[in-house]
């Protein structure tokens, strides 16, 4: 079927921008690397395939001048573009940069439980304003160091709703993941839930978080503490963790002392302050604190 474009008649004018547009377009290397590739291609098709072919060469002129998939000016950021036959149709395909692809493969190393899946695209470029970099800048030091071999400790990241704790969280990971550190982000309270729902995986869910290269422990203090979460699931994994000194972070709307009078009731109305304790001192030896403060982003 005939394009509605194409059956409409065209001014002289009209007729005399599209000449000119390809005796532009036919010169360009990708062009001509295409029609290497499509020999059979005539003019009258190309001409009805203008835009296809301009699309090849907008995208090739920006990532020619590429800065980095941050500054990438492409609808699909981290893209280029290739042109394949389909018909009478030239059609357009994406494929990943070189860039785009190295980002792809760092989300290999992140894994996240009961938490939204555009937590692993968290970057620290994310945070633009100069007080929000201020606030973030240990955060960064601290990834150099655990990079470097030189801390083998986390950050116990506390502040109010919704100030980006998660978010730097995912921004951590994605920078550990350049020295090809595996990390796993848990939203606590629900893990818990789903501990206690079927105890069949325990042992293959605590494994799995004691071993993993760093571990990030999302929301504590928020779950419904049971002296079971607090004792055979929680202080088995810090214990771990301490003690083969694996990078361990935490994110709470509670300081981390409020911690105690979490974790000190029981769900029998127990008050157990040594074992809240013994969860506490282990927090302390894993983690360096960091305080986010700053408006509800969520609203």
């Amino acid at each position: 079927m005939q394009r509605l474009g194409n059956s409409l008649p065209k001014t002289q004018r009209q007729q005399e921008v599209e000449d000119a547009l390809y005796e532009q377009l036919i010169i360009h290397p990708n062009v001509q690397q295409f029609l290497s590739r499509y020999p059979e291609l005539t003019k009258v098709q190309l001409m009805d395939n203008l835009p296809a072919l301009a699309e090849l060469v907008r995208y090739h002129q920006h990532c020619e001048h590429c800065a980095g998939i941050h500054e990438c000016p492409h609808p699909a950021k981290g893209y280029r573009a290739t042109l394949d036959q389909d018909g009478c149709r030239l059609q357009t395909t994406l494929y990943p940069c070189h860039y785009k692809k190295n980002q792809l493969d760092k989300t290999q190393f992140i894994q996240a439980i009961s938490l939204p899946k555009q937590i692993l695209s968290a970057d620290f470029l994310d945070w633009q304003a100069p007080s929000d970099r201020i606030q973030i800048m240990p955060a960064l030091e601290h990834c150099a160091a655990i990079r470097n071999a030189k801390d083998h400790r986390g950050l116990y990241i506390q502040g109010g709703f919704g100030v980006g704790k998660t978010h730097l969280l995912g921004a951590i990971a994605k920078s550990l993941s350049e020295s090809g550190l595996h990390s796993l982000l848990v939203f606590w309270p629900e893990f818990t839930r789903e501990i206690k729902s079927d105890f069949s995986v325990l042992d293959q869910k605590l494994e799995r978080l004691k071993t993993i290269d760093v571990l990030m422990i999302d929301d504590i203090g928020a779950e419904n503490n049971t002296s079971f979460v607090r004792d055979e699931v929680l202080l088995p994994i810090l214990n771990y963790r301490m003690m083969f000194q694996k990078p361990t972070f935490f994110s709470s709307n509670l300081p981390v002392e409020s911690l105690a009078d979490h974790f000190k009731i029981s769900q029998r109305g127990d008050d157990e302050p040594i074992k809240a304790m013994r969860v506490l001192e282990r927090i302390h030896s894993l983690t360096i604190p960091l305080t986010l403060s700053g408006p509800n982003r969520r609203r």
